[in-house]
């Protein structure tokens, strides 16, 4: 998935305050929107914009800041359009509202690959997407030294064309942003078509201009990164160590908040628990409130059986995006681990808002249904969407015939039928779910469901 949403590349740094006033504290921007602290909201941002502007190195105090606002929750966007309706003159409301939408945008995506992705998730993000768009243009037309726009409309934007476009343009009106390059450093990752040797020619220009803009200096490590990147995606026998031995170097370089991200992912797909906690640890002792990492950490402790410790991370996860698909897939997992099916249905339910489709959420929304509702259609619809998005468990299908079974459906014979197929060819079945297949399917076929 193309995902160069900006916050990704954020350098794990000191508290940066003003006053009695934590730019990265999330919870701070939130209150003086519910607030409806409009003016004051103003004031805060434009002086942040107006330092920027004098001095490139301080553009990440705008860009914390503005990162409160990358939340799913709902009733944000009716919070936002009003801030815009009140203070439309103002570029800020529609700055905020494009990463609104930039952000549910993503998320709509999901992170599979194009083959795996569903057209509803591709219709949803680009709805999104259009939406933002829309309100970015706003605001460099209104101001083109917003330099965080251009780096939103790179990660929005599908055309190569266009992107080359955003990103001279933007570097006429700030060439001294770090945000604008590391957006673009994203598109120019092997995977989406771009090279190692275009990202280390872009290295190399960008490292001239360290001495007027120190904060350029955020991009080291990424080539080492980029092949990290392509390792942990290449398939190959020894994908993880790759990848691994890459991300090392990359974290000597810097320790982005991006780098160690992927590096964590990479310690859990090796089994490396407690490396990956590690990992997850460093970044939110700098960044609390960091929700790929909060959610990446709830995750881990969810492998290990340690439930009560996953549920602290996922929620505070959840807090910061409260809609976050993965988060609340996560969490769906620990409530029906922990018997409590009713939360998990919900979390499940809700994590597929926004359009994120994995199989493994129907199948857990399916054993709920059959086993614990009594829900027995249902059940069926949901295990048999799980197949459909790539779940290849056979005994999913004998769940699907039980269900239609109990409802009375059928449909049940296809998938019994389907089921005694699939376990002939593979031949790991229990003998006891086979016969019953094979003989209640018969036996429809002679009965109730003869045609």
């Amino acid at each position: 998935m193309r995902h160069m949403i900006i916050v990704l590349f954020l350098v794990i740094g000191t508290s940066i305050t003003w006053g009695d006033m934590d730019f990265k504290n999330k919870n701070v921007w939130m209150q003086l929107l519910n607030d409806e602290k409009y003016n004051l909201l103003d004031k805060k941002l434009t002086r942040l914009q107006e330092e920027y502007e004098k001095n490139p190195a301080t553009e990440r105090n705008l860009l914390w800041s503005l990162l409160s606002f990358e939340n799913s929750d709902p009733s944000l966007e009716n919070k936002l359009e009003v801030w815009v309706e009140k203070k439309g003159n103002s570029i800020f409301p529609h700055l905020v509202l494009a990463m609104y939408h930039s952000h549910l945008g993503w998320l709509s995506r999901g992170t599979r690959w194009s083959k795996d992705t569903t057209s509803q998730q591709f219709a949803k993000m680009k709805a999104h997407f259009r939406k933002a768009n829309d309100e970015l243009k706003w605001v460099i037309d209104k101001n083109p030294r917003v330099s965080i726009a251009y780096a939103m409309l790179l990660s929005v934007t599908q055309s190569k064309k266009q992107i080359n476009r955003y990103y001279k343009e933007g570097l006429q009106n700030n060439p001294l942003s770090s945000v604008i390059r590391t957006s673009f450093l994203s598109h120019l990752l092997p995977k989406w078509g771009g090279s190692f040797e275009e990202i280390k020619i872009l290295l190399e220009k960008t490292r001239m201009l360290y001495k007027q803009n120190p904060a350029l200096v955020i991009q080291e490590g990424f080539l080492e990164y980029a092949k990290g990147d392509k390792a942990f995606t290449s398939g190959s026998k020894t994908a993880y160590e790759d990848a691994l031995k890459y991300l090392n170097k990359a974290i000597t370089k810097s320790t982005y908040s991006k780098y160690l991200n992927r590096r964590a992912e990479v310690h859990r797909y090796m089994k490396n628990y407690d490396k990956s906690l590690e990992d997850y640890s460093q970044i939110l002792s700098n960044l609390p409130q960091d929700v790929d990492a909060l959610k990446g950490k709830g995750k881990v402790y969810y492998i290990q059986n340690h439930y009560d410790l996953a549920l602290d991370s996922l929620n505070q996860a959840l807090m910061y995006d409260k809609m976050n698909p993965f988060a609340l897939q996560t969490r769906g997992y620990v409530y029906y681990q922990m018997k409590k099916k009713d939360k998990a249905l919900m979390d499940l339910l809700d994590s597929l808002v926004y359009g994120y489709e994995h199989y493994k959420t129907h199948e857990y929304i399916g054993y709920i249904y059959l086993y614990h509702k009594k829900n027995y259609r249902l059940a069926a619809e949901s295990l048999k969407t799980s197949i459909e998005l790539g779940n290849d468990d056979i005994n999913a299908w004998y769940l699907v015939a039980s269900a239609q079974w109990h409802n009375r459906d059928c449909e049940f014979v296809k998938s019994a039928e389907m089921y005694a197929k699939k376990c002939k060819t593979i031949g790991t079945c229990k003998q006891k779910k086979l016969d019953w297949a094979i003989k209640s399917a018969a036996y429809a076929k002679k009965s109730i469901c003869h045609q």
